[in-house]
């Protein structure tokens, strides 16, 4: 898949195959609707998503700081910005959309801040998710996805340094 196609993916996630009794109790849980007797258009329609997605964006704050934190992180990844050597030093990785990777990278830290319950967006909401908003959107073909996730792990560092040193 070409870089403009995966990068239009928000999240990448990855995990082992489970074992045959598993995936037949978890093709089990996903289709065995039966015992609800309601139908799904009944529990959550479009409009009720709609509102809810509008309601979590106006009410769940992100400070500039998060902002802040989000974007540095994300240009860590692009060889142009990166203070990561082995991401600076490789002309073969292309710059990922920086734009689109900080703007998912902050969405799926205030669904994260959501789900938690909480009331605002924490750099921990941020670290939560993104190796999966993240990784996916470094385009080295020689890089594991263990590899991909160790530099947003390092991308995270630093620019919590970035914000650290800023700070003082």
């Amino acid at each position: 898949m070409r870089l403009q196609e995966r990068d239009r993916f928000s999240l990448s996630f990855f995990s082992d195959w489970p074992e045959e009794d598993e995936q037949i109790e978890i093709a089990r849980i996903n289709t065995d609707f039966t015992s609800l007797n309601v139908k799904p258009s009944e529990l959550c329609g479009r409009e009720q998503i709609l509102a809810l997605q509008n309601e979590v964006a106006k009410c769940l704050y992100i400070d500039s700081s998060i902002r802040q934190f989000a974007v540095r992180t994300v240009r860590q990844l692009a060889p142009d910005f990166s203070d990561i050597e082995s991401v600076k030093e490789r002309e073969d990785i292309r710059d990922t959309s920086i734009v689109r990777g900080g703007n998912d990278l902050l969405t799926h830290s205030r669904s994260f801040a959501f789900l938690q319950e909480d009331d605002f967006v924490t750099p921990d909401h941020v670290r939560g998710v993104a190796e999966f908003a993240l990784s996916h959107r470094i385009d080295a073909q020689d890089f594991s996805r263990h590899k991909r996730k160790e530099i947003v792990r390092m991308a995270l560092d630093q620019a919590n340094k970035k914000m650290y040193s800023r700070a003082r």
